[in-house]
């Protein structure tokens, strides 16, 4: 708390102490009400969710979409998490593959194998040429194709297909990620990561945080498991839309009771009201559509309980 000093007698009576005293404490009263200011004109976001979700890809975006963006020597500091990104990916197939019991489907892929399993995908930074004729080799595998259609069965980047499917440009000389190469790069994140941008003059501060995983996984038939073991009803085989709906029915119902809870059972303008969206982390025009909504529903909230609207 500020504490505030008050001199009884006339400034020229003052000791040098008592004048540095006072100078202080101007100067910190002058920063208080300045942090003030700055804080009426933010607005904080809490971002949430599962790993691998696209809490980081959705801060990439709105740095792209509000920010200031990615220059060319930004772009640069990526390559080796690219390139670490597609030998983590090949790794992790010719592992299942084994696993799975799926044969390649021509002999000398076993060499270029064990040539791309020798590296430490983590300590990659450059991309040599007989790497790169392994990867491009392995990728044109039906076996590696075979395991790669039975990704669910085992951890996979997301970003696999579309790094493995560009590999004659990123394996190029002179290569520099472009930005979408940027927002499929995938580098596990923990804790809490801070990102401030502004939205018509509003500062908006976007922490990401992590949320326990709750979804274990979804089978070929749509079924979905739950952490704690529990199998949701199946709906239609492989529908994405059934199961899409499923999982916004089952959080619209836990939180209608916490909103409840939460406003003693008060109706009307100011109760709490969930606002669901199907997102795309990695589509920049998807995310530029969600994020309006999203920023329109949180600033007619913040009008609406400061009796503006």
């Amino acid at each position: 708390m500020a504490r505030s000093l008050t001199w009884h007698c006339c400034p020229w009576c003052l000791t040098e102490e008592e004048k540095t005293a006072a100078r202080i404490d101007q100067e910190i009263n002058k920063i208080l009400l300045e942090q003030k200011k700055r804080d009426r004109g933010e607005l904080k976001l809490l971002l949430l969710g599962p790993g691998e979700s696209g809490k980081s890809t959705f801060i990439k975006q709105m740095r792209i979409i509000h920010g200031t963006g990615y220059s060319e020597e930004d772009r640069k500091g990526f390559r080796p998490l690219v390139y670490q990104n597609i030998f983590a990916s090949m790794r992790a197939m010719i592992e299942a593959m084994d696993q799975l019991q799926i044969p390649f489907s021509r002999p000398e892929s076993k060499n270029y194998a064990s040539l791309v399993m020798s590296q430490d995908p983590y300590k990659v930074n450059t991309f040599e040429k007989r790497y790169a004729v392994a990867m491009q080799w392995l990728w044109s595998d039906a076996g590696i194709r075979a395991c790669y259609e039975r990704r669910r069965e085992f951890h996979l980047l997301d970003s696999a297909v579309y790094y493995l499917s560009h590999l004659e440009r990123i394996t190029e000389e002179g290569y520099i990620p472009t930005a979408q190469d940027v927002l499929r790069s995938r580098m596990p994140t923990t804790g809490i990561n801070e990102y401030c941008f502004s939205v018509q003059k509003t500062n908006l501060r976007q922490n990401r945080d992590l949320e326990e995983p709750r979804v274990r996984h979804q089978s070929s038939k749509g079924e979905i498991f739950l952490e704690e073991g529990t199998l949701c009803p199946p709906g239609p085989k492989q529908d994405a839309e059934a199961a899409k709906q499923f999982i916004l029915d089952m959080y619209s119902g836990m939180y209608a009771g916490c909103a409840d809870a939460a406003d003693g059972g008060r109706k009307g303008s100011r109760s709490r009201r969930l606002f669901s969206h199907y997102t795309c982390a990695t589509d920049t025009q998807n995310i530029r559509t969600v994020f309006k909504d999203v920023r329109d529903s949180v600033l007619a909230r913040y009008l609406d309980e400061i009796n503006l609207l």
